[in-house]
């Protein structure tokens, strides 16, 4: 038994590689270089890693878990199209194998909750990823701040991000939101969750990073998300949630006044009131990029082809368009962006009426949200990256929720319900 489970360890860890293999690290391309550029040793690892450490996941041990619904047959449905997309699209290379990386990203992550015995374990899983990740960021911030904190045109100001993984500054203030909340929630490995002393240590971490960030959207929905996660504590921990609140309303009154010109300095981040009036120019992208849908609204332009080199007037360092629904629709069309937005809405559902443990559930139930609300103006699901792993992993951690009973193993048979074990009736 104790060989069985580590090799459920290493298919779990095989899986994590091939979830993040797609965005590990990539050098910035214009879209010129992406239109004649060939497949580096790099594109090919991003590309085929992912569907490599699937298959030698499943080579080390079999799922714990097993079950399939609509949100699973949406997430391969828009994977799908995206790989068709390669046929009308004006590169069939480059959609082609970007494709190849979503769905070997989206396989991996399929994959990954399956090998959790139930979805709370999953969940603490996750977490557990959230804070590895926010700690290599503080360790990488530390010692190697140029890679890390750079400013992404010139004579704005620098954000915080990670260079490995590469997770740039938006999807990483979702990932610090996610940790706080996860903090609060005592969600996550028990060396952080029950010593006051590290948990205080890593929230001021996370706090720092997210303020690194300068990610305006993440921070204002953030503190939405992180109030609600701290307000549920009320019942429990009333005492420190007063006491809290009273210190944060102290400390605003005294150094608002005196440190609002420098709030406001850091909210517009070099920005002039035209970027800030057009959210950063992202509204002028998108009018452009939904000029360009028109020629094929039902279809699209080709996945990642189609916003990267298929819309004119857009500067050819854009790399994405910053909402995950207009890009999905620019590149796979009504179609595609309609599995999108069912994967979304069908995998939301199901986790709402989970019942995983309830600080778990909470904790998930947040993520979603927050992904939700940033979707409209950040990449998110729609490609792989950080954003897309934390968000799908999410929808679909609730959905596999029958334990297997492999024929071939020993020992009463069992049901998975939370994390709880009970022995089927009639079994020995």
């Amino acid at each position: 038994m104790q060989g069985s489970h580590r090799r459920e360890d290493w298919a779990r860890r095989l899986l994590w590689l091939g979830a993040i293999a797609p965005f590990i690290y990539s050098a910035a391309r214009s879209a010129d270089e992406v239109t004649s550029n060939g497949l580096s040793p790099l594109d090919l690892f991003r590309g085929l890693a992912p569907i490599a450490c699937v298959v030698l996941a499943r080579a080390f041990a079999r799922p714990l878990r097993h079950g399939n619904g609509l949100a699973e047959a949406s997430l391969i449905s828009f994977c799908l199209i995206a790989g068709l997309s390669s046929v009308w699209s004006d590169s069939f290379t480059a959609t082609a194998f970007k494709a190849i990386q979503m769905t070997g990203a989206a396989l991996a992550v399929l994959y990954l909750v399956r090998y959790y015995p139930s979805s709370d374990r999953a969940v603490q899983g996750l977490a557990t990823a959230c804070h590895g990740l926010l700690i290599a960021t503080g360790i990488q911030w530390a010692f190697f701040p140029a890679n890390v904190y750079v400013s992404e045109e010139i004579g704005l100001a620098p954000r915080l991000g990670s260079s490995i993984p590469q997770v740039s500054a938006n999807p990483l203030a979702f990932v610090a939101v996610a940790g706080l909340a996860g903090l609060l929630l005592r969600v996550g490995p028990r060396l952080i969750t029950n010593s006051t002393l590290v948990t205080i240590s890593l929230g001021g971490l996370y706090v720092a990073e997210l303020i690194g960030t300068r990610t305006r959207s993440g921070i204002a929905v953030g503190i939405l998300m992180v109030a609600v996660a701290f307000f549920s504590l009320a019942n429990r921990r009333a005492a420190l949630v007063l006491n809290t609140v009273l210190a944060i309303l102290i400390t605003l009154v005294w150094l608002g006044p005196r440190y609002s010109d420098s709030v406001r300095t850091y909210l517009t981040r070099g920005q002039d009131r035209q970027a800030l009036s057009t959210l950063t120019g992202r509204t002028n992208i998108w009018g452009r990029a939904i000029d360009a849908w028109q020629d094929d609204k039902l279809l699209g332009l080709g996945y990642f082809y189609g916003h990267r080199a298929s819309i004119p007037g857009l500067p050819p360092t854009q790399s994405n368009l910053d909402s995950t629904w207009i890009e999905a629709l620019v590149d796979v069309g009504v179609v595609g962006a309609a599995a999108l937005a069912l994967f979304f809405a069908s995998g939301f559902v199901r986790l709402l009426r989970g019942d995983m443990e309830r600080d778990a559930k909470l904790w998930s139930v947040l993520v979603g949200l927050y992904g939700l609300a940033i979707s409209f103006v950040n990449p998110t699901i729609q490609a792989p990256g950080g954003a897309m792993v934390l968000l799908a992993f999410v929808l679909l951690a609730n959905g596999a929720g029958r334990r297997i009973d492999w024929p071939l193993e020993r020992g009463p048979r069992v049901v998975a319900s939370g994390d709880a074990r009970a022995p089927v009736p009639g079994s020995s």
